[in-house]
């Protein structure tokens, strides 16, 4: 289980938004530009159930599982890989019947295709987003409002 301390800040009815920092494993993670490029800075936001009653500026443990991160990980990842492997593959065997360049249909067929599976994906990623086993939730409640030190290490009581 990936697990992020944060603090909440904002309640939205059932709902609270918790902003943490960037861990040590974004730091050895191949992708971690691109999340910046994505999200900027080193802050990252979550919205997550407020199932133990949180309150703002409480410092809480926000977990997500390692099955919805692998697969969030596989979705953004290998599959669109593949078809852009599989659509140069398939551009590129097409290309002389055809009469044209078989770099060009090579490149066409493998961005085209690639464009079609992220739409996909965007799809399917939103429908598993809507899955509770996919979301991030709140594991306890480390710090109340008044006792945080943003962003220190915390474990929650029971651990």
């Amino acid at each position: 289980m990936a697990d992020d301390i944060g603090v909440v800040v904002g309640v939205y009815g059932k709902k609270v938004r918790v902003k943490s920092h960037r861990n040590e494993c974004c730091d050895h993670c191949e992708a971690r530009d691109g999340c910046r490029v994505m999200g900027g800075g080193k802050d990252m936001f979550f919205e997550v159930e407020n199932s133990l009653n949180a309150q703002m500026g409480d410092q809480v443990k926000v977990r997500v599982s390692d099955k919805a991160f692998l697969k969030a990980i596989f979705l953004v990842y290998v599959i669109p890989m593949i078809a852009f492997i599989g659509g140069a593959f398939w551009g590129n065997s097409l290309g002389e019947p055809l009469g044209m360049d078989p770099s060009a249909t090579a490149a066409l067929a493998a961005f085209g295709l690639m464009g079609v599976v992220f739409a996909v994906v965007r799809v399917i990623g939103n429908r598993l987003g809507q899955k509770a086993g996919y979301k991030p939730r709140m594991v306890c409640i480390t710090a109340r409002a008044g006792d945080v030190q943003e962003f220190a290490p915390a474990s929650c009581p029971s651990e």
